[in-house]
């Protein structure tokens, strides 16, 4: 299992991998009807536990109405599970093309993206009622569980497209090219944007590692450090020398 939240007395699994010690004969649950789930990976499913026992798994087809216990596979395009972050009344569940939100108990699954996914899991982070993340698009956020917002549309300058740009193209590579949290007040969002370097080379814009080399005279050996003000609704850049300013 890559991906664990604690939501509502639950916990929650995502993109689930039974090939070790699976008994192979759990069933899934799909549009009502009951099948075998094999002893294989399922990255496009989540599972959740009973209520108050993180370490109990039923069989949805004889215990989930009375330990509360279920999953649900995704037979969409959306692409696998990326992650999974709890807020207030909702689970968000990210995706490779999308986002949905879980909400309940009884928990239901529901579509607010399928055009925004999420391919960097370690970019996910909570302020107040909303979520935010590194879309497939750039920064973005979901609004109290129901819409998925572009943050850097029409407000940011050329950066941001360039770093996309060449953080997005490595994705095959890895996908904890990018970071975030909030900072203890709630006031900005922090992205950090680690500097990928293949074959000695580095894959950012020219103008940024000499401003980085200005700054911490190291070329190859840094993070850039995207900040978004909540209040302002701007975004600045800094190195990690220069994030003391937003602590």
């Amino acid at each position: 299992t890559k991906y664990i939240e604690k939501f509502k007395a639950h916990l929650f699994l995502g993109n689930i991998d039974l090939t070790a010690g699976s008994s192979g004969t759990a069933p899934e649950t799909y549009g009502g009807a009951f099948g075998p789930l094999l002893a294989q990976e399922y990255p496009e499913m989540i599972w959740w536990s009973a209520q108050n026992n993180e370490r109990r798994f039923g069989e949805p087809n004889t215990t989930s109405a009375i330990i509360g216990s279920d999953f649900r596979r995704f037979y969409d395009d959306l692409g696998e599970v990326t992650g999974l972050k709890s807020c207030n009344d909702y689970l968000a569940v990210f995706r490779e093309r999308g986002v949905g939100v879980v909400t309940g108990p009884p928990f239901n699954h529901t579509i607010i993206s399928e055009n925004l996914g999420c391919l960097f899991p370690n970019s996910i982070t909570r302020s107040g009622s909303d979520i935010y993340f590194w879309s497939s698009s750039g920064p973005a956020r979901i609004i109290n569980g129901e819409t998925v917002e572009l943050l850097a549309e029409g407000k940011v300058s050329k950066w941001i497209s360039e770093i996309w740009t060449n953080v997005s193209s490595l994705h095959s590579i890895t996908s904890n090219l990018i970071s975030a949290a909030s900072t203890i007040d709630g006031k900005y969002i922090v992205w950090s944007i680690r500097n990928p370097v293949i074959n000695g080379t580095s894959n950012l814009p020219t103008y940024l590692i000499n401003r980085a080399v200005s700054l911490t005279n190291a070329v190859y050996n840094y993070n850039y450090m995207l900040v978004y003000s909540i209040y302002s609704d701007s975004f600045s850049l800094c190195t990690e020398g220069e994030l003391n300013t937003y602590a």
